[in-house]
């Protein structure tokens, strides 16, 4: 069987899409080399991104055409794409983010839908042609013959919004490699916060993510500012930057410039934004925290949380119903526009050791029920459904 895959975000190596197409495609790859992966990229995705299986084909096919980027996006998802995976026969094609064909598929198609963001939040439907884009994506989600979602949450979801037959729509979870897993020796995590400037000797608390609006990045700093830094000796990490030159993530500009305010530092707590981070470094930053933040408004798995749990990070995160598919009772759950609940909890674990071990212990206990390997095999059944 030849499957044809849009690999756009394998070129967009911070993004969830990019991890998500890379780890459970390189999964499937392995461990089925009777299957053909074609994949169709707009550009050369950096090394950690290339697989050297016979049985996966990287294309490059760059963007043509004139007119502004968003165009040449969508022709080449919906005209150029789909044009080359007829040229070579694929018997099946798979777009791991919703950009199928707005019309008629001449072979079997499956797409992946991680959330509903872009159909829900008004802050990502302002201009017209977005939203003219966004419905089409949106109207396409039917026409697939298979659906795909990264949990339960986000298929019942995708079910009403799309206005899609819940019985078309399979859940294929995210997760996290092994390094996330494995114990980082103390030097090794010394040497990683010392990459990225960080004080080994200081205890802080964790942010990973993206910064558009959704993530309320904003309302863990404004606590952290105001409650915790003034009056313990603690630092806030935030890991991660913009994806986009985009006004959906003015707010990372927004936090950078407040951090290197001087009205806001104080003698005590300090912050400090690293920007992306060598993947391969993650374990270590996750290892060498006091705990985990994140109080988005909004999401469809969250890898970063999964990541702090499986690293066996204490975390306080939003009260979402897909935070609780992830995390179950091993985070603290904090409704996300509730800063005094998140003040709270975050005294209580710098002041009251009896309660942080107890965290610890319940984080370090979290069973990881999540696998590329059960994800991959999972994709595999959907393909052979529908040969």
């Amino acid at each position: 069987m030849k499957i044809g895959v849009n690999g756009r975000f394998l070129v967009k190596p911070h993004t969830g899409i990019g991890r998500y197409t890379r780890d459970l495609f390189l999964e499937a790859a392995r461990n089925h080399p009777e299957l053909q992966f074609v994949f169709v990229v707009p550009d050369v995705p950096p090394a950690p991104y290339r697989w050297g299986f016979e049985n996966v084909e990287i294309t490059v096919l760059p963007e043509i055409g004139r007119g502004p980027a968003g165009f040449k996006k969508t022709f080449w998802e919906q005209v150029q794409v789909p044009r080359y995976f007829k040229s070579i026969n694929a018997d099946l094609v798979h777009f791991p983010y919703p950009c199928n064909p707005w019309f008629k598929s001449p072979f079997p198609t499956v797409v992946t839908v991680h959330d509903t963001i872009p159909w829900t939040l008004p802050e990502y439907r302002k201009s017209f042609l977005t939203r003219l884009y966004q419905d089409r994506c949106k109207n396409a989600v039917r026409k697939a013959d298979k659906v795909l979602c990264v949990s339960e949450s986000a298929k019942k979801e995708v079910a009403e919004v799309c206005k899609t037959d819940a019985e078309k729509i399979t859940v294929i979870y995210n997760a996290v490699t092994e390094s996330f897993t494995q114990k980082i020796p103390e030097d090794a995590k010394k040497a990683v916060l010392r990459k990225y400037g960080l004080s080994p000797d200081r205890p802080f608390f964790l942010y990973v993510g993206g910064y558009d609006a959704r993530k309320n990045v904003k309302k863990l700093v404004e606590v952290f500012v105001s409650e915790i830094a003034p009056e313990f000796a603690v630092d806030f990490v935030l890991a991660g930057g913009k994806c986009l030159e985009s006004k959906l993530y003015e707010s990372y500009d927004e936090l950078t410039k407040l951090i290197n305010d001087t009205s806001v530092k104080s003698d005590k707590g300090k912050m400090a934004v690293t920007g992306f981070m060598d993947e391969s470094d993650l374990p270590a930053l996750y290892q060498s925290a006091l705990a985990f933040l994140n109080l988005s408004k909004k999401e469809g798995f969250n890898l970063p949380l999964l990541e702090a749990c499986a690293s066996g990070l204490p975390a306080i995160v939003s009260d979402l119903p897909v935070h609780h598919e992830v995390a179950g009772d091993t985070a603290v759950y904090c409704h996300p526009d509730d800063g005094k609940c998140l003040q709270i909890h975050m005294k209580e674990l710098l002041k009251d050791s009896a309660y942080y071990q107890k965290q610890k212990l319940k984080a370090e206990s979290f069973v990881n029920n999540f696998s590329w390997k059960s994800s991959a095999e999972k994709l595999i059944w959907v393909y052979k459904s529908l040969s």
